[in-house]
């Protein structure tokens, strides 16, 4: 569907905001971070900011429950959708942070994958290579 002048605007602030929200909980995520201080700061600041966690509260299809937290946080083997906990991230971990912001309606999501601390060689190669096939991708999209 094509989207009016208007909705691309709403749907860029709730990225702009997205964005924000990213660098400062990036910012956060390193060794002896709680995940679920992770989840609690994401959450403040995207309402802070007038928009809602996209996440919150999101039950598809066949879920039994609604998604508990405003971000997913995955760490090292669990690939995606990981649900903050009690963790508290190590040197060396590999954490992916997902997340999504709604907004009057209009949604931005994106996700992240960051080491933590002192990562494996492998696992520095493992997020360059991935990285750069994602921005391969979008230029020919």
């Amino acid at each position: 569907m094509i989207k009016k002048t208007e909705e691309i605007a709403k749907i860029r602030q709730a990225g702009k905001i997205l964005a924000q929200v990213a660098k400062v909980v990036l910012a956060e995520a390193k060794e002896g971070t709680g995940l679920k201080s992770l989840d609690g700061l994401a959450k403040e600041l995207i309402q802070k900011a007038g928009a809602q966690p996209a996440f919150l509260g999101y039950q598809p299809y066949g879920a039994k429950k609604p998604y508990p937290c405003s971000i997913c946080t995955s760490v090292n083997d669990v690939v995606v959708h990981g649900v903050p906990g009690n963790y508290r991230l190590k040197s060396g971990d590999v954490l992916k942070l997902d997340f999504g912001v709604a907004l009057d309606g209009w949604y931005a999501d994106a996700a992240w994958t960051i080491g933590i601390g002192e990562i494996t060689p492998e696992a520095g190669k493992l997020i360059k290579v991935t990285e750069k096939a994602l921005f391969a991708g979008i230029q020919q999209a």
